[in-house]
């Protein structure tokens, strides 16, 4: 008797589970477990970053380098395998997601199909942009920009290939506990809206559960996926270098403080940690609710809180053993059209068929999310904020029944589907790891979407609800996903739930349709898939960096200014003459050094992937660049130092050519 065919049994939510045995998926066997990681910084001066939706946040150099880690996991009875990417990007968009696939296919041919890869991020929004084919997401680059496009697909594909060739045999654990101190809800005024039995699901309106997947080879964890609900928003729209964000932190807390990992060396990493997004989108890392404010307002101390606390969870948890995920490897995808996707009433919540639309962003979109920043000023968050629109839209919800039934009582701003700026045909995966299972979910779902989502695969699978883990922003960015009565609140997130009031229960039906299939083992049509959007796709004005020219009087790599002797917890810099940072993004390297004089060699202790460094990147007109490296000096670091920079420069001919420059010595007292 399958899962499916054992009985029906309702669940608190109202769906209909499947009863599929516990001990289905038992035991602890050992899996085909590889893991890698490759640098995937984009390019660093003048480029719009993705997140904030700021076209003044352009890139001026890089605080930490950011890398696409990935997993791959073979069931060695089965031969059935996955590949879960974590990228420290605002989101995968179906451009990178093709690309990938197709370079995958050409380099290991029948390998790796559309449900065996799973591409996610950090959800880090000090990051390049112009890495779709979706115009509404090219707005900070004034179109498609090729060099953050080929910089996060090209680190894909090296690390998913890196990863399978370091398969080894190994267990997989999962161990868990809860973080209360790490995010805070953003938008309780939508929260509270929900029905009493699900906000007592996330007491305090956040989901605390830190839920880490770890890899076991030769007997120790040899890597980690941890899943926990925060935004990667503790740096503001005013930061403007390349950096990781607290999730950032806490993956070189666990890999470069604990482990000793130097990801430049071009050694196997001894450890490797990832830490993933979840239904993290309507909470806050800024706990004192105000952009760069909670705990502290230092934004880069913010950041490395909430990113240790992350990381201590995970800390805490290694301490004793995990439990074994049980047995077998699954993976399904399915491609769903939502301008128009029917929705049943068990997942309605109306008692009938609703439907999604055509996506639209509401006037609370641009308003921005008051807590972490962005948007425009004349905009307001909640109905009734924009009285105008407001009456306009009345009139048109009227006119339009069907457009009302759908985006109620969204007041529409953009009709970004009608546009072709957005994506609609969105992907929708359902991962088994033994008795666990990942729905990989485009976009971002609030803390009470996520638990509707839990509900929906553990109904339809027979699996404890805290066994469903939900792995937000995964292989396209489709904004925003509320429940229908934060929704109805028309906060922020609901403005930006682009394909309407019942988007929720559509992706609920789409998973339960996934976990059925799973468990009775039939096949699922991949559904529509999106167009290839890549002739349409405009060349960013951002364009490319000019020929470079030093100062007036100077050279590159000339020191125009020195540093000086400190102490501890002092920050000292150099300032060189420099040249465009795109000319070279320098993956896998550094533009700048630390180096420490050791009986008289000089050896490298900092670069661009430590917290305590800065490189800043400035743009002097004409072609002529300055840079200055920067180091905020930790405890117990008495020496001598030097700062090293190292760039490419264009030349007149368009071709390149190494610039390097030395500071002087400098001393760090005791």
């Amino acid at each position: 008797m399958t899962a499916a065919t054992a009985g029906a049994a309702t669940t608190a939510s109202g769906f209909t589970a499947a009863q599929a045995a516990p001990t289905q998926w038992g035991g602890d066997p050992t899996f085909l477990i590889g893991r890698a990681v490759t640098d995937c910084t984009g390019p660093a001066g003048g480029v719009g970053f993705f997140g904030y939706g700021d076209t003044q946040q352009t890139g001026r150099g890089v605080h930490m380098r950011q890398r696409v880690r990935a997993f791959v996991i073979e069931d060695q009875s089965t031969g059935e395998h996955v590949a879960i990417v974590v990228a420290e990007i605002l989101s995968p968009s179906n451009a990178v997601r093709q690309a990938v696939l197709s370079r995958l296919g050409r380099r290991a041919p029948g390998r790796w199909s559309q449900a065996q890869v799973v591409i996610s991020s950090t959800h880090t929004h000090a990051t390049p942009g112009g890495a779709t084919h979706d115009q509404l997401h090219n707005v900070t680059t004034w179109g498609f920009h090729r060099r953050s496009f080929e910089a996060q697909v090209d680190a894909m594909v090296q690390a998913v290939l890196a990863a399978d060739a370091d398969k080894a045999p190994g267990h997989l654990r999962v161990s868990r506990s809860e973080l209360t101190d790490a995010g805070v809800n953003r938008s309780s005024v939508a929260f509270q809206r929900n029905p009493v039995e699900l906000q007592s699901a996330l007491p305090g309106g956040i989901d605390p559960a830190s839920v880490t997947l770890r890899f076991e080879r030769d007997g120790r964890t040899d890597a980690v996926i941890n899943w926990f609900a925060t935004h990667s928003t503790s740096l503001m729209n005013t930061n403007r270098l390349i950096s990781g964000d607290n999730k950032g932190y806490a993956q070189y807390a666990l890999e470069r403080m604990d482990h000793g990992v130097d990801l430049m060396s071009g050694s196997r990493p001894v450890f490797v940690a990832a830490f993933a997004n979840a239904n993290s989108g309507d909470i806050t890392p800024n706990l004192n609710l105000a952009p760069g404010q909670g705990p502290t307002s230092d934004q880069f101390e913010n950041m490395r809180i909430i990113g240790t606390r992350q990381a201590d969870a995970v800390r805490s948890q290694l301490a004793s053993a995990g439990d074994p995920v049980g047995s077998g490897v699954e993976a399904r995808i399915t491609y769903v059209d939502m301008r128009g996707y029917a929705i049943r009433p068990e997942f309605s919540g109306t008692g009938r068929t609703e439907r999604t639309g055509w996506a639209s962003l509401g006037t609370a979109f641009a308003a921005g999310s008051t807590e972490d920043g962005g948007g425009v000023s004349i905009f307001s968050e909640g109905l009734g904020g924009n009285p105008l629109l407001s009456t306009l839209q009345a009139w048109r919800y009227r006119v339009d029944r069907f457009d009302a039934a759908v985006q109620s009582p969204k007041v529409c701003l953009l009709s970004v589907g009608a546009m072709d700026w957005v994506q609609q045909q969105v992907p929708v995966q359902l991962i088994r790891l033994g008795k666990y299972w990942i729905a990989a979910m485009p976009g971002e779902m609030t803390a009470a979407t996520g638990v509707l989502y839990r509900r929906a695969v553990a109904a339809a699978t027979g699996a404890q609800e805290a066994d469903v883990l939900v792995h937000g922003t995964c292989n396209a960015y489709t904004h925003y996903v509320t429940t229908p009565d934060e929704y109805d609140s028309q906060q922020y997130e609901g403005a930006a739930t682009i394909y309407g009031r019942h988007s929720a229960g559509a992706f609920c039906q789409v998973l339960d349709q996934l976990g059925r299939a799973m468990v009775n083992g039939a096949p699922v049509s991949l559904g529509s898939m999106p167009p290839d959007k890549s002739w349409t796709a405009l060349p960013s004005l951002q364009g490319e960096p000019p020929t470079d020219l030093p100062e007036f009087g100077r050279w590159f790599g000339q020191v125009i200014e020195q540093p000086t002797n400190v102490g501890p917890g002092a920050t000292v810099r150099a300032r060189f003459v420099g040249a465009h940072p795109n000319n070279d993004q320098r993956r896998g390297n550094t533009y700048m050094a630390v180096e420490r004089n050791d009986a008289g060699a000089w050896v490298r202790v900092r670069d661009d992937q430590d917290f305590d460094t800065r490189f800043e990147w400035q743009d002097r007109g004409l072609g002529v660049s300055r840079v200055t490296l920067s180091w905020t000096v930790p405890q117990g670091a008495a020496g001598t130092y030097r700062f090293v920079y190292t760039g490419n420069r264009k030349t007149a001919i368009g071709t390149y050519q190494s610039v390097t420059g030395t500071s002087r010595n400098f001393t760090v007292g005791g």
